[in-house]
């Protein structure tokens, strides 16, 4: 067999095994633990305010919670992924502060709760619903203390 052919079969063996019901932290360790940093929302780029830490989301593998910012609320509720690259979030609350425009935060929250799968490329986090277009886009940043 030449090693073209040997390739493309050990290729189509491999992705044939990506569906699973292990753990969230088994499937992709960037996914959980990390601190994205939104950048993107409904296509739209994002920048955070200067002097802030930023807009993020943050997904903790131990329980399965999610918190998340965008400008004004903490943001807060859960998460599963049963397999790769499929992901949803429920139970989405968040803190009552009234603020001058909280449309961002909104709208963040109404992404997060039409997510059906993501993809990470390199550095940055898609959040997606079916095949259209990401939804939100992170890039993985440093944690600000």
């Amino acid at each position: 067999m030449n090693s073209k052919l040997s390739l493309i079969l050990l290729l189509a063996i491999g992705t044939g095994s990506c569906h699973s019901t292990k753990p969230v932290a088994s499937l992709n360790k960037g996914l959980t633990g990390t601190y994205w940093k939104l950048i993107e929302l409904n296509g739209r780029p994002i920048n955070s305010p200067a002097g802030t830490n930023g807009y993020y989301i943050m997904m903790n593998k131990d329980d399965n919670r999610v918190s998340a910012f965008a400008g004004c609320n903490q943001i807060m509720g859960e998460f599963a992924a049963p397999d790769a690259f499929r992901l949803s979030f429920s139970k989405m609350a968040s803190t009552r502060k009234a603020c001058p425009d909280m449309s961002l935060e909104t709208e963040l929250t109404n992404v997060l709760q039409s997510v059906d799968n993501y993809a990470i490329a390199e550095n940055t986090l898609s959040l997606n619903k079916s095949r259209m277009a990401p939804l939100a886009k992170f890039v993985a940043s440093a944690q600000p203390k």
